[in-house]
């Protein structure tokens, strides 16, 4: 699995904990091996693919999960004036390809309007109080790319969804999601 992983070391062990920001996983022991291989591990966190294994300990306050492999996906350093002249490179069509499969998509499936209608989505996680609804019927897709682009999404059931919720409830005075 990929995941965000932030070490913090436990004082009272004399070892290193994991937590995984998007798993919710919390004080996962790691080999030091993997912390002398990747030491970015130690500076805030960084993005890996991680094998994740379950285990039954004697100790029954040892961590149940064991971490297996790491292997960082996270670039440790970006040249941005070589980055930028190799986008500038990438027509509007190629971009559009890149984003649709970085969202999970085969863009070959799509046509031009249906990469622009699907890339419409990603719009509340890149501008700020901006709201969209979708409206269909289930199954069509509506709700795939904020339940798996961003843990920061926000999705809401249309059967859940009342003005109070949304707006201000006159009961409390409480702001509603979109007030956030």
């Amino acid at each position: 699995m990929s995941d965000k992983l932030t070490l913090e070391l436990n004082d009272k062990g004399g070892f290193y904990e994991v937590e995984f920001t998007n798993l919710g996983l919390k004080k996962v022991p790691i080999h030091v091996d993997f912390i002398k291989r990747y030491p970015k591990l130690l500076v805030g966190g960084i993005w890996a693919i991680t094998d994740v294994e379950y285990e039954l300990p004697a100790d029954p306050k040892a961590s149940l999960w064991l971490i297996a492999s790491v292997k960082p996906i996270q670039v440790a350093g970006v040249n941005h004036e070589e980055f930028l002249a190799a986008r500038a490179k990438f027509s509007t069509d190629e971009w559009m390809d890149v984003l649709m499969q970085s969202v999970g998509f085969n863009p070959e499936h799509f046509s031009r309007r249906g990469k622009l209608l699907t890339l419409i989505r990603l719009i509340p996680f890149c501008e700020r109080n901006y709201n969209l609804l979708e409206l269909g019927p289930k199954g069509t897709g509506k709700s795939h790319v904020y339940a798996e682009f961003s843990p920061h999404g926000l999705l809401i059931s249309g059967s859940e969804v009342t003005a109070p919720k949304l707006f201000v409830s006159n009961a409390n005075g409480k702001i509603g999601l979109v007030g956030y």
